[in-house]
C-alpha cells in the first residue's frame, strides 16, 4: 500500500478533493481531521463509493509566529467509522509512526473533545 495524504482548511475542501480526484481509486480512504462538522458529507457526496471515516487530533496546540507554524508533536489522532476501512487506516498511520486510537465509541471521545475546548477555549 502506498498511502497518500493531503492537507487543507475547510474553505477550500472542494477545491482540493477536485485536484485529488485523478489519484482516488477504490482503494482510498478518507480520514478527514478538519474542525467542523461537514466535513465528512462534503467528502462522501463527492466520492460516495469510498469510505470516508471521522476523525479529530486532540494534543497541544500549534504555534504561529509569522509565517512559520510550529509543533511540538504531542498529540493523538482519534478515528471512527467502517470497520475495514477503520482497520486500514489505523495500520497504515501506526507504521508510520503517528499516535492514534479508534475509540470503541467514536461519538462519545468526539463529544469529549467538543466538551475540553469549550472549557479551554
Amino acid at each position: 500500500m502506498s498511502p497518500n495524504g493531503f492537507a487543507t482548511k475547510m474553505p477550500a475542501l472542494a477545491e482540493a478533493l477536485e485536484n485529488a480526484a485523478p489519484a482516488v481509486t477504490e482503494k482510498t480512504i478518507f480520514l478527514p481531521l478538519l474542525n467542523g462538522i461537514s466535513a465528512y458529507e462534503v467528502i462522501k457526496s463527492r466520492f460516495p463509493q469510498n469510505p470516508v471515516l471521522k476523525g479529530f487530533h486532540l494534543g497541544h496546540a500549534s504555534v504561529r509566529i509569522g509565517n512559520q507554524i510550529t509543533h511540538d508533536g504531542v498529540g493523538t489522532i482519534y478515528c471512527g467509522g467502517e470497520k475495514s476501512a477503520l482497520e486500514s487506516a489505523v495500520n497504515v498511520l501506526k507504521s508510520a509512526g503517528v499516535d492514534v486510537e479508534a475509540p470503541e465509541n467514536f461519538e462519545v471521545a468526539m463529544w469529549q473533545k467538543f466538551v475540553l475546548n469549550v472549557g479551554i477555549n
